[in-house]
């Protein structure tokens, strides 16, 4: 009886993880977010808590297999992280890990608070230009 049990749940575990394997592996704890198996380093998981809430969604979004690790594979619908990939595999293992994907997410971020205080600059120039030049048809 006790063998009929176990084989059922089983059965069951292994029919629901066909369904919904990342909701069935953090449900019976068989693999949390972001534990991939990976050396200590650049590649080891940050601890929970410490992530950011949008990186920790959008990892979680990207990282289709639920290993812990974004893959070419898994990157390849979304240009920013395409983009920046190589340059963020700092262990060159072909996938990121955590820490790659949030020190890329980070770079992505401050390479556009660059260019959008570039911009600001730039249409700051353009008014104060303008200003400059009605003013000066002006006689003022």
């Amino acid at each position: 009886m006790l063998r009929l049990l176990a084989v059922l749940a089983a059965g069951l575990a292994a029919a629901a993880a066909l369904a919904d394997p990342q909701n069935v592996r953090e449900s019976f704890g068989v693999l949390k977010p972001f534990e991939g198996r990976a050396a200590a380093g650049a590649t080891a998981p940050r601890p929970p808590g410490k992530r950011d809430a949008e990186r920790d969604a959008a990892f979680r979004i990207l990282d289709l297999d639920g290993d812990g690790f974004v893959s070419r594979a898994e990157g390849a619908g979304n240009p920013e992280v395409m983009q920046g990939f190589d340059r963020a595999d700092r262990n060159r293992d072909g996938r990121l890990s955590y820490r790659e994907f949030d020190a890329l997410a980070k770079r992505a971020a401050a390479l556009e608070k660059a260019r959008e205080a570039r911009e600001k600059a730039r249409e700051a120039k353009a008014e104060a230009q303008a200003r400059a030049k009605a003013k000066s048809k002006t006689g003022g």
